[in-house]
């Protein structure tokens, strides 16, 4: 606190002024005990703490105690704020806090202890379900371990889910670790799973655990029945699959027959269908009963029926009658129909007499059928039967007729080659139908065009480029013209580009520049520049790209070259080549020599003359390698030392004596 002091001074005559002002602070004291800090979130690994802030000038140091690890307090937090999170802590576990300020005259008490827990986790999943002790048609025990991970808290409940094909349901709710599925269906699967729940909240499901329950005996099936009225000596017996098979598949049936005088009960079928043929009919009633792995089910109710007529007589051989290539009139006499009318004739053909070869061409009760979309030249078999109440006789004797030769198929068009007038067509031959293809007409643009042969191939001419046609082939035989094919729709190609002027921009004596164009070549068109070889009169391509400009390498100085230039793209196709033109190198340059050097000549070679032997010197030099046969002349240039002025001294063709003066 700051205080003000003045002084006067006093005596028996009076008091004096006072002095001046002074100004004194009382010493700061250190900060009370501040207050626990409080609680502001807390999940499973981190808390967060706020406390009261008194003073600015306070700071404040917060430390933390995990009494686990026996360290004691160690300091989280030291600062103005009055806010901390203590992270990375381990879950569900207590942690003990107390706070402290300071300031520049000291510290104040540690605030009371506080306690604050981390928050538990959500359990891991348990382990998956197993069965415990038998599996029962009905029910079942199920055990499970806990979760080796429970989140540091206790499990409060388990949930165990059973699920039958429509979804998981829960069944058992509770502590334990084991429960009982019942009300459950024989024979069937099942999947179950268990998760449990903790403080933080629910674990992820198990892995599911597959059970099937025990089946029992299938049920009663119904009573059997004749779908078909019964024959005078046997009848085919049907009836339905039991409602439940008791949770395995029925492996077979059983069926006895109990009649007669006395009455006896007799086996007539055991297998797997759900029908069988009775023989030896009698008055009485029929029973049969489902077996499965189990064992053998109830039997059903009686069913009885009464035996009928006899099927009806073979029919005679048919009779043919030929209306055309594809078209035919079979007929036959009515056959004995055993007493019951004939309720239907089935007739049917076949191109080769073998059994699994017959189709059927006519069901029906009239005694005559016409067949109709068949084949030409083509040898066909024919057989009826007849069919009453009481079943189908068999099969007449087969009768063989052929059809007559008919115009042939339409022709397949397979693929065709274009270019800019012309497109190439190739088919496939059809079916002739019994007479040999003579020719085929090819209708194109309003024209008709017939090949001279039966050929399959054939190339259209006269076309205006860049045009679409439509192209349909016939063929034709002895008896007429065919169906014409699909229409094949074709575009001509644009014609090929024109040949560009070819021209020379450089010449050297071993190489020569061409240029056919200026700008971009923006439709990517291919040029094939072509030299005439000098020695076999052909051409050679020298360049193929997409620029205008190609240099010509490797080539004899002051010959004469020819050459040629065609444009191609890829929609038309190779144009055709320029004129020819012809193209000349230069000469070739003599090849660079070494420097010239001085030398002294032998005694006795150059005459001796005292009186000029500082005024000259011996120059020589190496010849010019060259391949041409010219004569090489050499310039010799001298300057004086210091001197950047050369001057020629002459011009030579060998090696010579220079004076330089």
């Amino acid at each position: 606190m700051s205080m003000c002091f003045r002084l006067a001074a006093v005596n028996d005559c009076g008091k004096s002024p006072y002095s001046d002002i002074i100004t004194f602070c009382t010493a700061a004291n250190p900060p009370p005990q501040p207050t626990p800090p409080t609680l502001a979130a807390a999940t499973s690994s981190s808390l967060r703490l706020e406390w009261i802030r008194r003073s600015q000038e306070e700071e404040y140091v917060l430390q933390m105690a995990d009494k686990e690890s026996g360290h004691g307090y160690l300091p989280m937090y030291t600062g103005r704020e009055t806010v901390y999170e203590c992270v990375n802590l381990r879950r569900a576990t207590v942690f003990h806090f107390r706070l402290k300020a300071e300031n520049e005259v000291g510290s104040s008490p540690w605030s009371d202890e506080v306690i604050y827990r981390t928050l538990p986790e959500r359990p891991g999943r348990p382990g998956k379900p197993q069965v415990k002790g038998k599996i029962h048609a009905t029910n079942f025990k199920a055990k499970w371990d806990p979760p080796s991970d429970r989140g540091g808290s206790e499990i409060k409940m388990y949930y165990l889910e059973i699920n039958a094909g429509a979804g998981f349901e829960r069944v058992y709710m509770g502590s334990e670790t084991e429960a009982i599925c019942d009300r459950l269906s024989p024979g069937t699967t099942y999947q179950i799973r268990v998760w449990c729940e903790g403080v933080a909240g629910p674990s992820a499901p198990s892995e599911p655990c597959t059970v099937t329950t025990e089946a029992v005996a299938p049920v009663a099936p119904s009573a059997p029945f004749c779908s078909t009225p019964p024959g005078p000596y046997a009848t085919v017996l049907r009836w339905e699959r039991p409602d439940y098979n008791g949770g395995a598949p029925v492996t077979e049936y059983e069926v006895e027959m109990e009649g007669g005088v006395p009455r006896q009960r007799v086996a007539v079928y055991r297998g797997k269908d759900t029908q069988c043929v009775a023989k030896d009919l009698s008055p009485g009633e029929v029973y049969v009963r489902a077996i499965n792995r189990i064992g053998a089910g109830q039997w059903s109710e009686e069913g009885t029926f009464v035996a009928g007529a006899a099927p009806p007589g073979i029919p005679g051989r048919p009779d043919v009658t030929i209306r055309s290539a594809t078209h035919l009139t079979v007929s036959w006499e009515e056959p004995a129909t055993n007493g019951a009318f004939i309720s239907e004739y089935r007739l049917e053909s076949a191109v080769n007499n073998q059994e699994d070869c017959y189709n059927i061409a006519y069901q029906g009760v009239q005694t005559m059928a016409e067949v109709r979309n068949l084949m030409p030249f083509t040898t066909y078999f024919f057989r009826v039967s007849a069919t009453n109440a009481a079943g189908t006789s068999g099969f007449s004797a087969p009768i063989s007729t052929r059809t007559p030769a008919a115009a042939p198929n339409a022709p397949i068009i397979e693929s065709c080659d274009i270019t800019s007038t012309e497109v190439t067509v190739y088919w496939r031959a059809p079916d002739c139908h019994g007479s040999p293809i003579r020719h085929y007409n090819i209708d194109c643009a309003d024209r008709v065009m017939a090949t001279t042969d039966a050929v399959t191939e054939y190339c259209i001419g006269d076309l205006q480029p860049e045009t679409l046609y439509k192209i349909k082939i016939q063929a034709v035989n002895e008896i007429g013209a065919g169906p014409l094919s699909s229409a094949l729709r074709v575009t001509t190609l644009p014609l090929p580009p024109k040949p560009p002027r070819l021209e020379c921009t450089a010449a050297g004596h071993n190489f020569v520049k061409l240029k056919w164009g200026d700008g971009r070549n923006v439709d990517f068109t291919r040029y094939h520049v072509e030299m005439m070889n000098n020695r076999n009169r052909e051409f050679v391509t020298v360049y193929t790209g997409t620029n205008y400009t190609c240099r010509v390498p490797k080539l004899q100085e002051q010959a004469t070259y020819v050459f040629r230039i065609c444009a191609e793209t890829d929609h038309a196709g190779i144009g055709d080549y320029s004129d020819e033109v012809a193209f000349e190198t230069t000469a070739a340059v003599p090849s660079s020599i070494k420097s010239p050097r001085i030398y002294e000549p032998a005694a006795g070679s150059v005459p001796v003359n005292d009186s000029s032997n500082c005024d000259h010197i011996h120059v020589e030099w190496q010849h010019s390698k060259n391949t041409f046969p010219d004569p090489v002349e050499y310039i010799l240039q001298c300057t004086r030392s210091r001197e950047q002025d050369y001057k020629q001294v002459s011009l030579f063709i060998l090696f010579l004596f220079v004076k330089i003066s």
